[in-house]
């Protein structure tokens, strides 16, 4: 299968699967679009064209697929055209604004023959696909409990004021909660609710910045998420080499987006390894079960149980944007149906909008500090 690809919106994430897509011998990466790919400064590529839009990108008809990394308030329409022109479709996480779009999308796209997924998440990421096959093999039993941490950044990057709004799918839990939530149920295939949630508000920009929920399952697996996104504690520094961002107007901070945006497309573009972002993070995930744990973090997995400890090997498993990807092809295929889908996307934001109306029972916790 050689799948023609098209990826829309070359920030952040399109510059990312751009990466990855070019260097596979089973696509093509044969279209570019984004409003303002004139000022991007993408220079002319063999084979590929490039568009200020996804409906001329559609009149040319040269792609198969999709990858749509636009805002998160244009996925519904974006996703929805590309439907109807009979494109397969890989929309970035959260899969629209709310649920209940998101859920509304879902049933639209079930009459269509076409492959839609949402990603990519964190949960594509080796450690929690070696997690799972262990999980899976019943070496540490059924799981019980997990414990997902993670410390970042991400409140510190450039930001548009629109970003920390939830009802256009943005803030800290529904831009990045979702990927806590995507990797929980990966691993232990629950349903979940959330019975607490708390918050912290980050003073310098004024939205929730830290929190933690207790997610509560029927099928007798708790889980317990917690994630700071203020910078402290992760590893330090923004990937893809953008410079640390205060808070300020939307004016500089889309100049910063814009900037950040231009150096990764250009090394996306180059010959080289694949963007790897993400890489000041910091985290784990413990899953507990009848017969053992698993701990697992970006580049280690362990096992522990009554003969000791293990670590597993990561070799073999495909690294994030590849093994959607792969999912995607293998879908296309009919070699194994999508894991990932709308449905799926749709219920992981639902779960982190019952985080944010949990937590909006309590009162935020307010950090000190000067606004």
């Amino acid at each position: 299968m050689s799948l023609r690809l098209g990826v829309l919106g070359l920030g952040t994430a399109g510059a990312a699967m751009l990466s990855v897509a070019r260097r596979r011998p089973d696509l093509s990466v044969t279209a570019l679009a984004d409003v303002a790919i004139g000022s991007l400064q993408v220079l002319p590529l063999a084979g590929i064209r490039q568009y200020s839009s996804l409906e001329a990108m559609l009149a040319d008809g040269r792609v198969d697929a999709v990858h749509i990394a636009t805002p998160t308030p244009m996925h519904l329409e974006h996703v929805t055209q590309a439907l109807a022109a009979g494109l397969h479709v890989v929309v970035e996480k959260p899969v629209t604004c709310d649920s209940e779009s998101a859920r509304r999308l879902a049933e639209a796209a079930d009459g269509s023959d076409r492959v839609v997924l949402v990603g990519h998440s964190e949960s594509f990421e080796p450690y929690v696909a070696a997690a799972r096959r262990v999980i899976d093999e019943g070496e540490i039993g059924d799981p019980v409990m997990v414990v997902a941490e993670k410390f970042t950044d991400w409140m510190r990057r450039p930001r548009l004021s629109e970003e920390w709004e939830p009802a256009m799918g943005g803030g800290l839990i529904r831009r990045q909660g979702v990927h806590q939530v995507d990797v929980v149920r990966t691993l232990v295939d629950r349903e979940f609710d959330v019975r607490v949630a708390r918050t912290r508000v980050d003073p310098e920009r004024g939205a929730v910045g830290s929190y933690c929920a207790w997610l509560s399952s029927s099928g007798a697996t708790e889980a317990f998420i917690a994630h700071d996104g203020i910078g402290r504690l992760s590893g330090g520094g923004l990937s893809g080499g953008g410079p640390r961002a205060a808070a300020g107007s939307d004016d500089r901070e889309e100049a910063q987006k814009q900037l950040r945006s231009r150096r990764l497309l250009a090394r996306a573009l180059q010959e080289g390894e694949p963007l790897e972002l993400g890489g000041g993070d910091a985290g784990r995930v413990l899953v507990l079960g009848t017969g053992g744990e698993v701990t697992a973090s970006g580049g280690r997995v362990e096992v522990t149980g009554d003969g000791g400890r293990r670590a597993v090997a990561l070799d073999g498993f495909a690294s994030g944007r590849d093994a959607v990807l792969d999912e995607l092809l293998a879908a296309i295929s009919g070699e194994r149906p999508v894991r990932h889908g709308l449905a799926w996307g749709a219920e992981n934001l639902r779960i982190c909008e019952e985080i944010e109306q949990v937590a909006a029972a309590n009162r935020p916790i307010e950090m000190k500090g000067a606004r």
